[in-house]
């Protein structure tokens, strides 16, 4: 199996600003492996952290199918002693549960992923009122994004600053739909 150094980077790259409470913007192009390097981050934190509640936004229903896609990929060909499974069954929902079902029938509940879309900044909102373990934002500069960004914010920043780092890329877009990115991009103190 190859390793690919883009998904090495990001990764330290990421796990650097976790630790440093920054959010992390990756910039690039078609084929650098952002759809994947974002399952990887997702699966990393179902597998390994109890309790995880993770909120993915994307702009398109598009990019949400391709992500959940090879979100089922990587989930039935992970290693047995990692994998958590999906107790509905259907990486279709806007809600995963991951965990595992006791004998008493009862749900032992492991993570929660909520996948929104932001219809290319049309659904701000979509993200508002759960607090996260993790977050991350697909496809930044297909549509306005800061509003649906500022509505999530509440969701991992507490009084003393970031609880958890952002994870959100973008390839490109159309100049007009992906001014919020650039000055996301090109300001990150903003």
């Amino acid at each position: 199996a190859k390793v690919r150094d883009n998904g090495w980077i990001i990764h330290n790259d990421f796990y650097q600003a976790q630790q440093n409470k920054e959010h992390y913007c990756v910039a690039g192009s078609r084929q650098i492996g952002k759809s994947d390097v974002l399952v990887s981050l997702t699966m990393h934190e179902v597998a390994v952290y109890d309790n995880t509640t993770g909120i993915l936004l994307f702009t398109s229903s598009k990019d949400q199918t391709t992500f959940t896609n090879k979100m089922k990929i990587a989930h039935d060909h992970l290693v047995d002693f990692l994998r958590v499974p999906l107790l509905d069954k259907d990486f279709n929902k806007d809600v995963l549960r991951f965990g595992y079902k006791e004998t008493n029938n009862d749900n032992e509940l492991h993570a929660r992923l909520y996948l929104y879309n932001t219809a290319g900044g049309h659904n701000t909102e979509v993200g508002a009122g759960t607090t996260v373990t993790f977050f991350a934002f697909d496809e930044i500069a297909k549509g306005s994004f800061r509003k649906a960004f500022n509505a999530v914010l509440p969701a991992f920043r507490g009084k003393d600053g970031f609880r958890n780092a952002a994870f959100t890329c973008f390839t490109g877009g159309n100049t007009e739909k992906s001014a919020d990115a650039e000055k996301f991009y090109m300001n990150p103190a903003s």
